[in-house]
């Protein structure tokens, strides 16, 4: 995704936002001071505003960060969050050994693997894993949803709730690193229970409309340039499995057969047993 900047209109947040803006390499602007209780409409200028001219906006407010982008001609913002009322009902109603991703990884009452997540995106599975008990190691090669994901860390680090904190504190995030990479340059005889690997992978032309938050995560991280490599590498470095998420009309990974699959309503889970 080209042309995308950094944004911060609040002052007292001002030095960060450089900060940060410099290390991803992005122009840093300040934005027009909006006031919290601002009406909708009044956001919504701001945001078009903000965007005029350009694909993203990297967005840092009291919130947190967010990307902001224009999909189909009206405003998203995306954001990295396990906080959020979505997540913490997972938490706390879904969250059990009965869910496929429980099951995909081996997950049992008295059995916790521990993980290499190699495309962490925005956590959300890493997130499930850990609250069902699992150590996590997250990677993630882009470096604006690396920065998002950190950021849902940070904020996740200052939170009331017991739960979010002991979670996050199973769940530990490398710098930004190209998932073949880190497995090439893990020490020999390292391994992990589970290798976990989500790909991008492009959606059907034909199928039915895409959720306009994944159209800009694609547009922003594209295709996984090294995913060719990353099955016979992970199989190198688990001890018990690997794990593949893919779309359900998806071929398997490589074209290797998997040991078995588990499938939901979208996605389906090839296993590949040790």
């Amino acid at each position: 995704m080209s042309s995308i900047c950094l944004v911060c209109h609040v002052d007292s947040l001002a030095s960060e936002a450089q900060i940060l803006a410099h290390s991803l390499g992005l122009d840093f602007h300040r934005g027009d001071a909006i006031e919290p209780d601002a009406n909708v409409r009044a956001h919504r200028r701001l945001q078009k505003k903000l965007l005029k001219g350009r694909t993203a906006v990297l967005l840092l407010d009291h919130e947190g960060l967010s990307l902001m982008a224009e999909p189909e001609g009206f405003p998203l913002i995306v954001r990295a969050d396990f906080c959020d009322s979505t997540t913490q009902y997972r938490h706390n109603n879904g969250s059990n050994t009965r869910e496929i991703i429980a099951k995909a990884v081996g997950l049992k009452s008295h059995s916790k693997p521990s993980v290499l997540d190699c495309t962490a995106g925005m956590g959300a599975d890493a997130y499930v894993l850990a609250a069902l008990g699992c150590e996590l190691t997250l990677l993630e090669r882009n470096p604006i949803v690396h920065a998002l994901l950190k950021d849902a860390f940070a904020r996740a680090n200052k939170s009331e709730n017991p739960k979010i904190i002991e979670t996050i504190k199973r769940m530990r995030l490398v710098p930004p690193v190209q998932a073949s990479l880190f497995m090439k340059q893990m020490a020999y005889g390292d391994r992990t229970s589970v290798v976990y690997l989500d790909p991008m992978f492009p959606p059907r032309e034909k199928s039915a409309r895409v959720k306009k938050g994944m159209q800009v995560f694609h547009s922003l991280v594209g295709k996984d340039l090294d995913s060719d490599e990353l099955l016979p590498l992970a199989w190198d470095r688990a001890s018990d499995r690997v794990v593949v998420k893919r779309p359900r009309y998806a071929q398997p990974m490589n074209n290797q057969k998997p040991s078995y699959t588990l499938e939901g309503q979208r996605n389906r889970y090839d296993i590949y047993l040790k």
